[in-house]
């Protein structure tokens, strides 16, 4: 089992726990996991921004043995990264990577489900390209404690729409839940400010960096 720890969008609580760890020991063809890239692969950590580095090393020190052993070594993940590249990187190409971000929602029929304060000063919206969107608001915090109330409005919801979650560990059980029952679903974490972000040009320092990462 995964520790159970207090974050900043969640308190510790072994249920959340065990279902985090049920999912990402799920083997299934078409649902595919989230890991961090840079957990296993040294080669882009030259790029990253200070903070995010010294945090990162700071972590690993504490958890790679347990993140070695959790993981399937031979199984294909997604890389979590992708939704705070401009959050972690001092380089890289955010045009062109926000740019094929925004062709997984191109012309599409989306549900977001996120905090209730994720979309506050929100400028530039990552989503635009979508057909349609439509917003389902949870807490900002302990979202997990409201997960079945999300749950039972999501249901009546087509199949036909995309479900993207940005609701913490709590969006991440309740993804996996929709996609049992059918539903196409998406956890884009930080990517809505990620984008916001950077096109406003914010500084990334120390700062904000922690700012970025504190609960919506």
């Amino acid at each position: 089992m995964f520790a159970s720890k207090d974050c900043v969008f969640q308190v510790a609580n072994d249920r959340l726990s065990s279902e985090l760890y049920e999912i990402y020991h799920r083997d299934e063809e078409n649902l595919l996991i989230g890991i961090g890239r840079l957990y296993f692969y040294n080669e882009d950590r030259s790029k990253l921004r200070n903070f995010p580095k010294t945090f990162l090393d700071k972590f690993l020190n504490l958890n790679k043995e347990q993140i070695y052993k959790s993981t399937n070594l031979n199984k294909e993940y997604v890389d979590t990264g992708l939704s705070q590249v401009y959050a972690s990187y001092e380089k890289y190409d955010f045009k062109r990577h926000f740019e094929l971000c925004k062709e997984l929602f191109k012309d599409k029929e989306i549900v977001l489900i996120c905090g209730d304060r994720v979309l506050n000063g929100i400028q530039y919206n990552i989503l635009e390209s979508a057909k349609r969107i439509d917003c389902y608001f949870g807490p900002t915090t302990n979202a997990y404690d409201s997960i079945l109330n999300i749950k039972l409005h999501l249901l009546g919801l087509s199949k036909k729409k995309i479900l993207c979650f940005a609701l913490g560990p709590a969006g991440k059980v309740l993804a996996y839940q929709m996609y049992n029952m059918g539903y196409r679903v998406l956890d884009i974490g930080h990517l809505i400010k990620d984008y916001d972000w950077y096109k406003k040009g914010i500084e990334m320092n120390e700062e904000n960096i922690k700012l970025f990462f504190g609960a919506d």
